[in-house]
């Protein structure tokens, strides 16, 4: 049987200008969805039913987000999904080659400060 795992990341979007949820803070959430066939008849999205229709799976779904150890913080969506959209980007037979993990730990990653970066593109360009 096909397994899936979804990874979710949060990250702040400012707050809402106006509406009901004016002034509020706001927040993106993306799904990382980590499919994994175990067959070839399962290398097809139709082996995940719930990323048929996502967007029906996500009007399902109630966010919480947890920061710190505090309590949970309710998330209520102000935008739509397009289900229309959906099947005509990934309609069932879009193939799925399976998530496979690629280990990092031994690659040398360089990383410079931020302030550092900014102040040599300033003074160059």
């Amino acid at each position: 049987m096909a397994q899936q795992k979804i990874v979710w990341s949060v990250l702040p979007h400012g707050r809402v200008e106006s509406g009901n949820f004016a002034d509020r803070l706001r927040v993106s959430i993306v799904a990382s969805p980590r499919l994994t066939p175990q067959t070839a008849a399962e290398q097809t999205l139709q082996a995940f039913p719930e990323w048929e229709n996502w967007p029906e799976t996500v009007d399902r779904v109630k966010f919480r987000l947890h920061i710190d150890g505090k309590p949970p913080v309710v998330l209520e969506r102000i935008g739509e999904s397009d289900p229309n959209l959906w099947k005509r980007l990934l309609p069932p037979d879009t193939p799925v080659a399976g998530f496979v993990f690629k280990d990092m730990s031994r690659v040398n990653l360089h990383s410079y400060a931020v302030r550092n970066v900014l102040g040599l593109m300033r003074r160059h360009y």
